[in-house]
């Protein structure tokens, strides 16, 4: 349960089951972020139901929150994690959420802009392997090159990988190819977790064509 204390009164606000965002407690992040939502709501003077009400409305649907934590799950059985984490931190918060999935194969779909440097980049693909992927698909994204040579950032991005011995990879020249890929390559079971940046509006469209 998410609680408001206020000395040693304790009031509880919502049951974590009941908050759809909690994913069951997977998404931990989530309950953070509800937990400080709470205490400003105490501060602005709102009462313990009207949090519990606000928390409990927001679902886990595009429609929701668009590309934050969505799960949709597709024709074919194979079940599409999107998400807009675009860092280490981020993905790592992620991750718990991911793996509380159940899944026959990982697909992971990731890219970077090119204003980080080289270590940044390592360090995003030391939190992606984490994940266990049999596939990932790194995506250039030509609009946020930011100073980067088209293809470096995927290249150092590959090598990495490569480096840390996962399997199959492979590249595409922008994100929605990305997702036409995960989604070609996608089979009952499949857990596709694919972080999409540039064109969240085009990939939900995509996805949204193939749900049940």
């Amino acid at each position: 349960a998410l609680v408001l204390a206020h000395g040693a009164e304790r009031i509880e606000v919502i049951r974590v089951a009941d908050f759809p965002l909690a994913h069951g407690g997977a998404a931990r992040h989530n309950v953070s972020n509800a937990l400080a939502a709470i205490t400003l709501a105490d501060a602005l003077g709102l009462s313990p139901a009207a949090m519990r009400e606000g928390l409990a409305a927001v679902g886990t649907s595009p429609a929701d929150n668009p590309g934050r934590a969505n799960l949709i799950r597709l024709q074919n059985g194979a079940t599409v994690l999107l998400d807009y984490a675009h860092n280490p931190h981020g993905l790592e918060a992620l991750r718990p959420l991911a793996e509380s999935l159940p899944a026959k194969r990982r697909i992971l779909l990731f890219g970077q802009a090119g204003d980080r440097d080289d270590n940044a980049l390592r360090d995003l693909v030391a939190v992606a392997v984490r994940f266990n992927p049999d596939l990932v698909i790194l995506k250039e994204m030509p609009a946020l090159l930011r100073g980067r040579q088209p293809g470096e950032v995927p290249a150092i991005l590959d090598a990495e990988l490569r480096r840390l011995g996962v399997g199959e990879i492979l590249r595409v020249e922008t994100e929605l190819a990305g997702i036409e890929l995960a989604l070609e390559r996608a089979r009952e079971g499949d857990l596709l977790i694919l972080l999409v940046h540039t064109d969240r509006q085009g990939a939900l469209e995509r996805i949204a064509a193939l749900v049940r």
